[in-house]
């Protein structure tokens, strides 16, 4: 007699109205598992367009845009008392927690955002139940506060990092090294491997560079306008840069400060901001060189393994993840701290077209080593090692 499927809460805590790339790690992971093996269950603390997609294809789905509402607003007796109030609402999301992987028979739980948060709930719910818990760590560790939230975020029973920057960060915050999973995250290979996308994008008299982002201050859309600005007019004229994204309330000052750049060095011949576009794909495939520029340690980099996996040439910043991605031959990196170094790149590439080529084939056949049924299998291994009875 056949076991049945394993029963895996998967938990996005994203709330801050942005919908982006862990949204997509997520739903890829949902739908590529094994049914015989897992049965999912998916919470979004926001509703969004994957909730309603994965709804649409079977998955059990929950939005808790107003139990997170009403969380955030339990206590309100004793705002003066700062302390009390954070016990109280604690003990009230906690005892939610235990209630809800009870009534569903929930045998493991994922969180897809990282060890730095949930370990003040569903962790201590997941303690008193005796389920395993894992996390994602879809960035680097950061400091949640006081010694007993830090010590927290070392307990959880599984760590899987997106890059071996990233679990360098959490080795160095006193998580067990045993406990960490370095799994890369992937993309559909069949959708975004399109031999002929490259030989397809139509010939236009510029060399055309993207650069997909939302508009952060750290994704260094204005480390590329100062390079632009300081390219030979030649160059500059034969280079076209869109921008692809929009800023968050958070980085609206950011976005300010990039529009000022665009104008005090009068870059509008040459580059544009489109906005948010759901699905850049179509802009990617028509591109000549894809752009990656941040300033801070890149996480993982996915759009850089799009780029590469349309057989594009890719410009990268050294930090993080892309320095994992991009290795000799595949693509060029540089330090965003030296706008000279992208003046470089983007002046050869413009010049030789063969160095074009010669870059994005070797970077479409590096961009198979990160297809998602790999990472799929192998968070799906991390599991395994959770449920004995898996093994």
């Amino acid at each position: 007699m056949s076991r049945r499927p394993h029963r895996v809460l998967l938990i996005e805590v994203n709330e801050d109205g942005t919908v982006g790339g862990s949204h997509q790690c997520l739903a890829d992971l949902v739908d590529r598992l094994d049914r015989t093996e897992w049965a999912p269950r998916v919470v979004f603390y926001q509703d969004n367009r994957f909730a309603k997609a994965m709804a649409e294809r079977g998955v059990e789905v929950d939005a808790w845009d107003a139990q997170r509402a009403q969380e955030r607003r339990r206590v309100v007796g004793v705002r003066g008392l700062r302390a009390l109030e954070t016990g109280v609402r604690l003990a009230g999301a906690i005892a939610a927690r235990v209630r809800y992987l009870r009534r569903h028979r929930i045998e493991l739980v994922h969180l897809n955002n990282s060890p730095c948060v949930g370990f003040d709930d569903w962790l201590p719910a997941c303690r008193l139940l005796g389920i395993p818990i894992a996390a994602h760590a879809r960035g680097p560790w950061f400091d949640p506060g006081p010694a007993w939230s830090r010590r927290a975020t070392q307990r959880f029973d599984r760590v899987v990092a997106i890059s071996d920057f990233v679990a360098s960060t959490f080795v160095a915050a006193g998580v067990a090294p045993d406990r960490i999973r370095r799994v890369y995250d992937g993309i559909d290979l069949a959708r975004w491997s399109d031999e002929t996308s490259a030989e397809a994008a139509p010939a236009t008299a510029r060399v055309e560079a993207v650069m997909v982002g939302h508009l952060r201050s750290w994704k260094g859309q204005d480390v590329v306008l100062e390079a632009l600005a300081r390219l030979p007019p030649a160059i500059r004229k034969a280079l076209h840069v869109r921008f692809v994204g929009e800023a968050p309330e958070s980085d609206r000052a950011y976005a300010d400060r990039v529009a000022a750049l665009m104008q005090r060095h009068a870059l509008a011949d040459c580059a544009e901001f489109v906005g948010y576009v759901p699905d850049p794909r179509a802009l990617l495939e028509r591109a000549d060189i894809v752009l990656h520029a941040s300033t801070l340690p890149e996480p993982f980099g996915l759009v850089v393994v799009e780029g590469m996996a349309l057989g594009k040439p890719v410009v990268a910043s050294d930090r993080g993840g892309p320095a994992e991605i991009v290795t000799e031959g595949t693509g060029l990196l540089f330090d965003p701290r030296e706008p000279a170094q992208l003046v470089g790149h983007l002046t050869r590439l413009v010049e030789e077209p063969a160095l074009r080529q010669r870059l994005g084939r070797a970077a479409r056949a590096r961009a198979r080593d990160f297809g998602v049924d790999r990472t799929v299998a192998e968070v799906a291994a991390v599991w395994r090692e959770l449920l004995p009875s898996s093994r």
